[in-house]
Parts: structure tokens; sequence; C-alpha cells
């Protein structure tokens, strides 16, 4: 599913922290991050794409899962319209 930042932007923001050892992820994808604007340090990114912009399809686990079955389960659409 996307993400979409609603709090502070932040700038260069770090996966492998330079200012504290017990901070660190490992190399993240980051696809269709958007909201606020944050950025990200660029050399700690698996893959960057599409930042600042929403992707489609919105929930890759959505579209896998309709291709799968050839139809979105019920709960799913109650869910999207609580969610909206």
């Amino acid at each position: 599913m996307e993400f979409k930042e609603l709090d502070e932007a932040e700038t260069n923001f770090e996966f492998w922290s330079s200012k504290t050892w017990f901070w660190k992820i490992i190399p993240p994808v980051v696809i269709g991050f958007h909201g606020a604007g944050t950025t990200f340090d660029e050399s700690q990114v698996k893959v960057l794409e599409s930042l600042g912009k929403p992707v489609e399809p919105e929930s890759l686990y959505e579209a896998q899962l309709q291709l799968r079955l050839g139809y979105l389960p019920k709960w799913i659409e109650e869910l999207k319209q609580l969610i909206n």
C-alpha cells in the first residue's frame, strides 16, 4: 500500500543513521512515498521510485489478490469504504 506522510517533512532521511549506533535499517525499496515532502539519503536506499507521487495500483497486495482470484473479496471493498 502507498504511504502518504502527514507530519512534517524531513530532509535526507537516513535509514543507516550517522548519529547513533542503534538506528540501522537495511536499504529499503521506497516507491510512491508522498505527502509532506520528505527526501531520503539516496545512498542508503536500494530503489527510490515515484517520490512525491502516488502510484497505481495503490495496493500491490490488492492487485495481486484480484489477479489470483479473478475478483476482489467483498471484505476488501467494505474496508476501503470505511477508510475513505
